[in-house]
Formats: structure tokens, C-alpha cells, sequence
């Protein structure tokens, strides 16, 4: 049987784990020594855990670790994103480091329980797996930070794959992949990638429950979008054969969302939803991103191909029409997701006890970051300068902010979306939302490569697909 280990496991960083006097911890971008004398504090580990519990598992976030009662094997990935958010909420150098340690510890204890063929199956091993993917984007130091949450998810495909189709025989290994498909779908956009082979027949094998059957079918439609944007990028299928799969495709979600109404569950406001509708904000504002992102493929194609498909394009304005309703929609949407519960049930931070923050905010901002990416770059569409690459695609030049004209209303909602991110890496402690805010802003001189619906750092690494 061949050794699965973790790519993040085996970096050069680790190989000094064995070290008697100190450990050597890797954050996102650098390694730092840190002599072993330093020991977390039980308070401090307490208090990683409780913030954990507090912030980051919802009904549709990490809902399976209700049912998960602590162990030392994943207090260390558990105490590590509990205090990284917590050290960026405070910008406190003594928590970042404590979370590094309990970080450099955990990868080192799952690397030894991805040598055990019996515990590489074992559901801790997975979940480990899936924790220390999110310690990435909280402690977002660069872009290399990307580089190494690609590395965990690709082990947590590996992981979901061995396990076949018969961990979904269970209540708790259905909640457990639920809780990873999402995921795994955005890793397949974020690569431009086509999902797993096993994917889509696994979402297919999900009980039928009605609290998420609606996201098990749009994580299917998404599959089939992620395999059109591969194709696209690749230029391994003919443009005839994109436009056909992305008309049926759009066909599909649109009667997906016209199911949605039938059923009498409008995307918002949450108040007059029943109990197990309000986690449906996450199936709505998912299908609003698929359907942009749809939407640039199919009028991509229709620039690259127009008059060589069988079908008359519609007018560029339909697409633009399209992609304004979305982002507008996932505006107000994610305002509603983000604000705070009643004062009554906020829960306070461990220490100073001045800072408040509401139950679940963490995870809420999670689910948030990418959705508002794609919002923010809609409107990004109706503002910034649009020029035509050296190999055809239309880009936009982000390299001044364009979210600060008062008197033009996209710009005042990019404002908005921009203000939104700052919120979540600040007050959430998500630092992938600073990243995606100073994109978005202007901050950083780049390309968006609309087609692609990908950033760029140059035209010469859009053109050869890289």
C-alpha cells in the first residue's frame, strides 16, 4: 500500500520535529524557532478551545463537531485555529506564536496517524486534516498561505477517497462530508481544476435530507461547472461543446432557484424563515457566484467563437445584467448573515473580557469570504478599465480603488463589500479577507482575467494558462 502523507507534513520545516532543546514551527510563509521552554498556558488552551466552540461550528459550518467529543489529538488543530483567530482579533504576537506551536505539534501527530493504514481511514484523521486547512486562511501571512491550504485539502481528497463510498452509512460520516464538499469545490476553482472523479457520485449517494438536500444538488451543479472552467482553460474541448454544457448547465440552475421559490423559501429576510431554512442562505449565495461565473464562461465563449456556434449569442448586456442581480442579491444576503445576534446572546472573548463578539461570527465569515470575492469583482466589472490581453481575454486592471466615489452607487456598495472583508479579518480574525479586500481595493497592481473569473499578477501567466 503506498504511504499518504500530508504535503504539508513532510516540508522540510518539520524534519527537525525530533529536536530535544526546540520545535520547529512553520507558519504561513516562514519558518521561526521557538524554544520549547515557552509552554502554552492551560488558560490559554482553554481558551482556544471554548473560542472554537463558540465561533467556528454552526449548522452549516463544522456541524459534526456537536457530536465530537475533544481529544488530545484534535485539541492540538482545534486550540490552533481557536487562538490564531483570536491573536488576529488582538493582533497579539504571544497567541500567534502559542497557536504556531499547537499548529507545528498537530501536523507532526498527523503525519504519524497518515503512516497507520488503519487510522488514515479513521474519521479524527480527516477532520485533523480539514482543521489545519482552515488554520491558512486565518493566519494568512502571504500568498504562499494558498499554496499550503491547497496542500491540506488535496490530502483531504486523498483521505475521503480511501475511505470510499461507505463512510456516507453513517450519520456522522454523511454530516463529515457535507462538511468538506463545499470546500473541495472551491479548491477545484481556485486551481481551475475539475473536481474528484469520486465527487459527484458521492454527493449523489447522500440521504435525501431536507435541511441540505438543496446545497447536495448545487454542490453536484458546481461539479459540472468546475469541469467547464477546466475545459475552458485547457481548450481540451471545443467551444461548441462548452456553450452546449454551460446553456444546459444554466437551464439547470435556474430551474434549481425556481424550485427554491416554489418551495417557499426566499433567500431572505432570515426572521421569516422556519428553523431549518435559515441555513439556506449558503445554497442561495453559492448558486449567485455559480451563476457569474457561468455567466463570464458563456460570454467568453461567445467572444472567442461568434460566428462558429450553432446558437446567436445574447447581448453582452444580458450577462452584465445577470451578474449586477447576483451581486447585488449576495449583498444583502451576506449583511444579514454577518450581523450580530441580540446583545443577550453575545459571548465574550476570554481575557479582557471589553471585546464581544456574537456566537458564530467566525464561521459566518468563513462562509462569507469567497462569496463577497465574487460580488466585489461583479462590480468591479461596472467600474474598472477593461482591456483585451495579449492573448484575447478581457481583464480588468485593478490598480487604483475604485470604491470610494460617493456619488456612483456600485462604487459606494464595492465600498460596502471591501468594508465587509476588513470587518471579518479584524474583527473575526480571518486574515484571507484582508488579502481578498486589498485586491478588490486596488491595493496591489493586478489583473482579473473575467472569462476565468481568476486574479493575475501579469498577462504573460494568463496567457499561457498558467
Amino acid at each position: 500500500m503506498e504511504r499518504l502523507q500530508c504535503s504539508r507534513c513532510t516540508h522540510k520545516y518539520f524534519q527537525a520535529g525530533e529536536q530535544s532543546e526546540s520545535s520547529v514551527v512553520a507558519s504561513s510563509s516562514q519558518a521561526v524557532t521557538i524554544p520549547l521552554s515557552r509552554q502554552l498556558t492551560t488558560d490559554q488552551d482553554t481558551f482556544g478551545r471554548t473560542f472554537f466552540s463558540d465561533q467556528f461550528v454552526t449548522p452549516d459550518h463544522l456541524a459534526f463537531m456537536d457530536d465530537l467529543p475533544f481529544d488530545d489529538f484534535l485539541s492540538g488543530p482545534i486550540i490552533a485555529c481557536g487562538l490564531s483567530a483570536i491573536a488576529n482579533i488582538r493582533n497579539s504576537v504571544s497567541l500567534r506564536d502559542s497557536a504556531r506551536r499547537h499548529y507545528a505539534t498537530a501536523i507532526m501527530a498527523l503525519n504519524k496517524a497518515l503512516r497507520d493504514p488503519v487510522r488514515m481511514r479513521e474519521d479524527r484523521t480527516l477532520i485533523a486534516v480539514m482543521l489545519l486547512g482552515m488554520y491558512e486562511p486565518l493566519s494568512w501571512e502571504s500568498s504562499h498561505a494558498l499554496h499550503s491550504w491547497d496542500h491540506h485539502i488535496q490530502g483531504a481528497i486523498q483521505v475521503v477517497q480511501m475511505r470510499g463510498v461507505e463512510q456516507l452509512q453513517t450519520d456522522f460520516g454523511r454530516k463529515l462530508f457535507r462538511a468538506l464538499y463545499i470546500t473541495i469545490l472551491l479548491n477545484a476553482y481556485t486551481s481551475e481544476q475539475p473536481v474528484a472523479d469520486f465527487y459527484v457520485s458521492y454527493c449523489k449517494a447522500l440521504d435525501a435530507d431536507l435541511a441540505t438536500q438543496r446545497l447536495d444538488t448545487l454542490a453536484v451543479l458546481g461539479a459540472r461547472l468546475a469541469g467547464i472552467r477546466a475545459g475552458y482553460k485547457r481548450r481540451d474541448e471545443t467551444d461548441e461543446t462548452l456553450e452546449r454544457l454551460a446553456t444546459t448547465l444554466e437551464t439547470d440552475l435556474i430551474l434549481w432557484s425556481e424550485k427554491m421559490l416554489a418551495d417557499g423559501l426566499p433567500p431572505f429576510p432570515f426572521d421569516d424563515w422556519p428553523g431549518y431554512a435559515r441555513n439556506e442562505v449558503r445554497s442561495c449565495n453559492l448558486y449567485r457566484c455559480l451563476r457569474i461565473v457561468l455567466s463570464r464562461i458563456q460570454e467568453a465563449i461567445y467572444r472567442r467563437s461568434w460566428p462558429h456556434l450553432a446558437r446567436s449569442p445574447p447581448s453582452p448586456q444580458h450577462y452584465r445584467d445577470i451578474r449586477e442581480r447576483m451581486a447585488n442579491e449576495i449583498c444583502t444576503a451576506v449583511g444579514q448573515q454577518l450581523n450580530p445576534v441580540s446583545a443577550t446572546q453575545e459571548a465574550r472573548l476570554p481575557s479582557t473580557g471589553a471585546e464581544t463578539l456574537a456566537p458564530a461570527s467566525v464561521a459566518a465569515g468563513f462562509i462569507s469570504i469567497w462569496v463577497l470575492e465574487i460580488a466585489g469583482t461583479a462590480l468591479l466589472e461596472q467600474l474598472a478599465d477593461t482591456s483585451i490581453s495579449p492573448g484575447g481575454s478581457r481583464t480588468l486592471v485593478l490598480d487604483r480603488p475604485l470604491h470610494l466615489d460617493p456619488a456612483s452607487a456600485t462604487s459606494v456598495r464595492l465600498g460596502w463589500v471591501i468594508g465587509r472583508l476588513n470587518m471579518i479579518a479584524e474583527e473575526r480574525g480571518i486574515l484571507w479577507a484582508r488579502a481578498v479586500s486589498e485586491m478588490l481595493a486596488g491595493e496591489k497592481r493586478i489583473l482579473y482575467i473575467l472569462g476565468r473569473s481568476r486574479f493575475s499578477m501579469d498577462y504573460e501567466m494568463e496567457d499561457t494558462g498558467a
